[in-house]
Order: C-alpha cells, then sequence, then structure tokens
C-alpha cells in the first residue's frame, strides 16, 4: 500500500484533489486567488488532505497488528535540493493520517495523561509544547536556570512534574587534557532537570560537575563524531531518560556507550554500564564476542520485570549490525545477562537514532532510526518475534535512504481537533494553502478562505470544497494573514476559526512563512535578487547574539564560500554573495546556529 501526494498513484481521496477545475477570482489589489474544485456536483464529505510537499511511504506489512495508532516523526532529506524537513504525525494501521504537523521534532503520546507533546524545529527550540487531545497547546516546558533545551526525550507525569535534558555549554582549555586541544574548546555538557507543575526546579544533575565520575576523554573518538582537538564536543550526547523502578536516574550517553545510573538522593554515579571505557559490569550469556555489550545506542526503558531494554546501533563493530536488547542486570553480582535480542533478517544496521517502545497492548513499536542500511524505517512486533506492521517512508524522489524515523509509539488514543488545521506550501510567489478539520471529515464538506493585509481576517474570499486553495500574484511589501473555517453540507459554518497563517513579502517576493514567522525567531530570508546575475543580498535575522555560520553549497553539496563564520548580535542582518568565478546553476545558501537551528534556501544564479 503506497501513499505519496505527488504520486500517480494516490488513493481516490488524495487525487481528487489535484484533477480540478481552476476558478479565478480577483481580490485585495495585486492579489489572485485560485480555487481549486473536485469534478462532481453533489457535495462530499472531505478526508484528510496532504500538501504537496507531504512524504511518501508504503506500508509493506499489516498482518493483524494491534488496534491503535501510530505517534512518530518522518524526518526526510531532499538529495537533489538539499533541504529537509519533517513531519510529526498520528496514523492508523490502513495509513490513514489523523493528524499531522510540519516541522517538529520528537512526537511523545502520553495515554495515560490524554497528551502529547513536541518540540517546534522552526524556532530557537527552547520548549516543548504540550497539546492535549482536541490538538489545542495547553501549556509549554523550558528547561530552568537558562539552558539550552535538548529534544531527546521528555517524561511526564500526573502530579505536572516532568524530566528533561538541557545543555550545558561551558568553555574548557583541552590542551590541559589531550594533546592538540583547544585550548577555548566549547564542551556541551548536559543539565538533567525535574521540574515541578510550576517549572520550576526540584532536581539537577550537571555532568559537567562530575567529570571525575564521567571524564571528557571517555568519550568514543573511533566514529569520528567526537575529536578532542576540535572547537565544539558533544562528548556525551545523552539521548534518552528514565526513571529506574528504585526512583534513580537511568541516562543514555551514546558517545561513551554507556548507560548511567545517578543517585536520585545523592547525585552519586552508582554505576556506568555498556560497551564503553567505563562499563562495571560482565556481560553474560551476551551474542559472540563481536555484538557483545552496545554501541552508540539509543534509548533506555526499564521494563516491569525490572529488565532494562534498549537499542544497540553497534556503529563501531567491524560488521555492523544494530539489536534491540533486553538485559537484566545483577547490580550487587555486577552481571549483565543477555535475555532477549532482535535484528533484522538479513543483518542491517541503523547510524542513528532509533528505539523499541511498548504498546498499549503488549507488543513493541520498533523505529529504525537512520543512515540505514535497509529500507525500514519502522514495525510492529509480537513478543515471539512475529512482524505485524512494517512501515517505509521516503521522499519526492522514491529516496528512502534519506528518511530518519527517530521514534514510533503505538498507543490506544486518538483525538478530536477542536479548530480547523491551515498549513501553506510555498513555490515562488504562489501559496497553496491545504486545510483540514481532523476527526470531523465527515462533516466537513468545504472549506472558508478568510484572507486579508490585517491580522485576524474576517472578510470572506472564497470557498474550496477540495481542502485546497492556491494564492498568487501577492504584492510585494506585504504582509497576508491567512485562516479558515469548516462548512457542512448545508453551507453553514461548524467551526471557529482555524490557525493563521501569516505570510510576509519584500522587494525579494516571500521571505517567511506559517506560524513559525514571528520576528524573534531564528529566519533565513530568500536572497534578492534571485534569479541574480553577479551580486545577491542573503538576510538572516537573529533573536538574540550567538554564533552563526552562514554558508554557500553547490548542488553538488560542495562548500564554495563561507560568508560568516563568527558571532553575530541579535537583529537582521545583510551579506552579499558575488558569484563571479562561478558558473550558472543552482546553489543553496544554508544557516545554522550552535543549537542544531539549521536553514536553507535555494538561490539560482543566471549569467
Amino acid at each position: 500500500m503506497t501513499f505519496q501526494p505527488n504520486s500517480n498513484e494516490l488513493s481516490l481521496s488524495y487525487i481528487e484533489i489535484y484533477r480540478s477545475l481552476i476558478i479565478r477570482r480577483r481580490l485585495l489589489p495585486g492579489m489572485m486567488i485560485v480555487l481549486l474544485s473536485l469534478v462532481t456536483i453533489s457535495a462530499k464529505a472531505l478526508d484528510v488532505v496532504l500538501p504537496t510537499d507531504f512524504f511518501g511511504y508504503d506500508i509493506n506489512v499489516n498482518n493483524n497488528p494491534e488496534e491503535g495508532y501510530f505517534y512518530t516523526v518522518a524526518s526526510i532529506f531532499n538529495s537533489h535540493t538539499r533541504i529537509g524537513t519533517t513531519w510529526a504525525v498520528i496514523m492508523d494501521n490502513d495509513g490513514n493520517i489523523k493528524w499531522f504537523r510540519r516541522g517538529n521534532s520528537g512526537c511523545f503520546p502520553y495515554p495515560d495523561l490524554g497528551l502529547a507533546a513536541f518540540a517546534d524545529r522552526r524556532g530557537q527550540r527552547d520548549r516543548f509544547i504540550i497539546m492535549d487531545m482536541t490538538y489545542t497547546f495547553i501549556d509549554t516546558i523550558r528547561p530552568a536556570n537558562g539552558y539550552l533545551l535538548d529534544t531527546h526525550d521528555l517524561l511526564l507525569f500526573e502530579d505536572g512534574t516532568s524530566w528533561i535534558m538541557a545543555q550545558d555549554i561551558r568553555v574548557i582549555d583541552m590542551s590541559e587534557l589531550v594533546d592538540g586541544g583547544n585550548p577555548e574548546a566549547e564542551i556541551v555538557g548536559f543539565a538533567i532537570q525535574e521540574l515541578d507543575s510550576e517549572g520550576d526546579v526540584t532536581w539537577e544533575y550537571l555532568t559537567l560537575d562530575h567529570q571525575d565520575d564521567l571524564p571528557i576523554t571517555d568519550a568514543d573518538t573511533s566514529s569520528r563524531l567526537v575529536s578532542f582537538s576540535a572547537d565544539r564536543i558533544d562528548y556525551l550526547h545523552y539521548n534518552a531518560i528514565e526513571l529506574d523502578l528504585d526512583g534513580n536516574v537511568l541516562l543514555s550517553a551514546r558517545h561513551f556507550n554507556e548507560i548511567h545510573k545517578i543517585d536520585y538522593e545523592t547525585q552519586e554515579l552508582l554505576w556506568r554500564w555498556g560497551g564503553g571505557a567505563g562499563n562495571m559490569f560482565d556481560f553474560v550469556e551476551d551474542l559472540n564476542r563481536e555484538d557483545s555489550a552496545f554501541y552508540f545506542q539509543h534509548d533506555i526503558r526499564v521494563l516491569e520485570n525490572g529488565n532494562y531494554r534498549l537499542f544497540d546501533n553497534g556503529n563501531t563493530r567491524s560488521m555492523p549490525r544494530t539489536f534491540i536488547k533486553e538485559y537484566a542486570l545483577d547490580e550487587e553480582a555486577m552481571t549483565a545477562t543477555l535475555v532477549w535480542s532482535y535484528s533484522q533478517d538479513p543483518v542491517s544496521h541503523s547510524d542513528h537514532g532509533g528505539g523499541a517502545f511498548p504498546t498499549s497492548g503488549g507488543n513493541m513499536a520498533i523505529a529504525w532510526g537512520g543512515g540505514r542500511s535497509t529500507d525500514l524505517c519502522a514495525s510492529e512486533l509480537t513478543p515471539d518475534g512475529v512482524t505485524t506492521w512494517e512501515l517505509t517512508f521516503y521522499n519526492a524522489f522514491g529516496e528512502a535512504e534519506y528518511s530518519l524515523c527517530y521514534r514510533f509509539h503505538k498507543v490506544d488514543m486518538i483525538g478530536v481537533a477542536a479548530t480547523p488545521f491551515l498549513i501553506e506550501v510555498i513555490d515562488e510567489n504562489n501559496v497553496t494553502l491545504f486545510c483540514n478539520w481532523f476527526g470531523h471529515e465527515d462533516d466537513v464538506v468545504s472549506y472558508n478562505i478568510y484572507i486579508d493585509e490585517n491580522p485576524n481576517p474576517v472578510v470572506l474570499h472564497g470557498n474550496t470544497d477540495t481542502g485546497v486553495y492556491e494564492v498568487n500574484d501577492l504584492s510585494a511589501e506585504t504582509d497576508y494573514y491567512f485562516r479558515v473555517k469548516a462548512v457542512n453540507g448545508d453551507g453553514i459554518e461548524i467551526s471557529q476559526y482555524s490557525n493563521e497563517i501569516i505570510i510576509r513579502l519584500d522587494e525579494a517576493g516571500i521571505i517567511g512563512q506559517g506560524e513559525s514567522l514571528i520576528l524573534n525567531d531564528f529566519n533565513l530570508e530568500q536572497n534578492y535578487p534571485n534569479p541574480f546575475n553577479q551580486t545577491t543580498v542573503i538576510r538572516v535575522n537573529m533573536p538574540t547574539e550567538d554564533f552563526l555560520k552562514l554558508q554557500i553549497y553547490d548542488i553538488l553539496g560542495r562548500e564554495v564560500a563561507m560568508l560568516h563564520n563568527n558571532r553575530l548580535g541579535a537583529g537582521r542582518h545583510n551579506f552579499s554573495f558575488t558569484g563571479s568565478g562561478y558558473s550558472s546553476g543552482i546553489y543553496f545558501v544554508k544557516a545554522y546556529l550552535p543549537n542544531g537551528s539549521t536553514q536553507v534556501r535555494k538561490i539560482i544564479m543566471m549569467r
């Protein structure tokens, strides 16, 4: 079963919206609306409408999986444009998308609480957003004490407490620790925080204050992810947090090849366990010597029986191979006994990401990470090792190898949206709107479109009975605001207004889009002019002072210019790129912040 918005073999509900009549209507001065309508006279309920830049996916196996819904994030990289997108989605067993949102990191369900959480990667990534099952944002969670949020994991509890990880970045003289070390290296440590319902810290563990227990130089440098001579060293790379049954804290340190256990009361390091330099355990009944222990692992979960399950990426083995492993630990005898393991057949390897999570009914939902040797992204497995469901997703060119499935959960929880959801796809100066009211598809036959040059537009400008609405010929130096309402078969509006989308234009055309366009966001604007003959101007908005790297790449991914590689103050900054000496064609400008925020724009030189 294949799903892809730009495929020639779409299911009927998807392809109908693209086989349409075009009706042109004049609206605001300098703006034209193109209304897409189904070639049908009778009113028809609308299915979920996927935007044209949505990822494609195949359900390879659907063999009596558990009832429930999959929560995941599809991270898709386009090797042709060198631009990546992420999509948080909820999907049923038949591959029907029940909810989606662009540009998010993590999609964590909490069925006991009726909540889900994600981090918006298009902003400064300084908070988790909590939503209820009306898909309404009800809360945010941020690290305290000024630390930068790390989005790998989030624990939520019924009393309102939460556990998060944050980055504690300090300048350390590495020349005192290793030959050739940078005297002013930025070291990425971690702040592990327990927050109460008000967001105040009730417990905090700072790894750089415990270097006697966790030395920086214990990091594994064999994979080139860590270099002790680098300007910036992510020596631990914690990627999961878990509370053990005894109330102490478990942390997965990818770059140490270890799980760490911290005493909650004393903050004493109780043990280090894994394939790293500080391992304190003997491995018993593990696989052959080559596949024993675990390396560059992701995730750590304590099971009801007290055993531990993790995702062993296995990067540093001579023949890299990825396993899901369950161990029984004897913390007195200091032994780790392998009681269960699973790997794909034929042998597969996932370079990064991944995890195995219990489902509501006792099966296992597996995310196979990224940098995979196979196309398989996610699967569901019974306790007996029988595969009941498999998923592969890919980009517009059918490239599955450029996809990442970091986490994959299945729970018996689904929502019904309080208001419609509006999302846009932009192609140069054209904007296409996609309208959905998740959970109300049987009630909706069309959407009324409201557009204005002022916020909270209330003047009706058109209607779409496909859920798709195209806008073109927008005027420069103008902000446009968009929102919609759902309409039933009697022509009556049955919803409140949707979220509001802002499209901002300057003399170069569209420079920002969607809900993420906020003046205090990090934003790489489109260059002007584009296409350009000799010189073009590139603007970057910095919400705060930070280190910025701004580079130009050719279509083969080769760097051709470094426009900035230093600290930069808050505000809007202009950079010039002169293309003399370079051939005509497509290039890409990439802006990068140390917290991982990255934006890419396509620029075209014509000489």
